[in-house]
């Protein structure tokens, strides 16, 4: 099947998050500005941002959070019966640039500024595939 762009997406954005309100606002200024911009040239994505926040005071668990965060994307499905076409793995502080299309990946993909992805890694997000067992999904 071929790609289209201009298709409307349904797009889950997951995004680990503690202690770091500055860069929240900046991201979600960002994002909001990426989408206006999309919408601008006719594409009209559905997007829904999880930010999935670690209260306590342990090391960040930046993998478990993105686990957590598929989990509700999925439990999105479930009650909307949409699925979504897309879901990113996204860090806080990587911010979009207008030409990046989030509406497309054959598995949930991974944006990170730390992360080289080599063949080992490829199928995998954060631990997601390996670890949704132990969410019960």
């Amino acid at each position: 099947m071929m790609y289209n762009l201009q298709a409307p997406k349904r797009i889950a954005l997951v995004v680990p998050f503690r202690d770091r309100g500055p860069h929240l606002e900046k991201f979600r200024d960002r994002i909001q500005s990426h989408i206006s911009s999309w919408a601008t040239k006719g594409i009209k994505h559905m997007w829904k941002v999880f930010v999935v926040e670690q209260f306590d005071n342990q090391l960040f668990n930046r993998g478990y959070l993105f686990n957590v965060g598929f989990h509700f994307a999925t439990l999105e499905e479930q009650k909307t019966g949409e699925k979504f076409d897309c879901v990113v793995m996204h860090d806080i502080d990587i911010l979009p640039t207008p030409v990046v299309d989030y509406g497309w990946c054959q598995w949930p993909n991974q944006l990170s500024g730390e992360i080289e992805q080599g063949p080992l890694a490829k199928g995998s997000a954060g631990g997601v595939r390996e670890n949704l067992a132990l969410l019960g999904v």
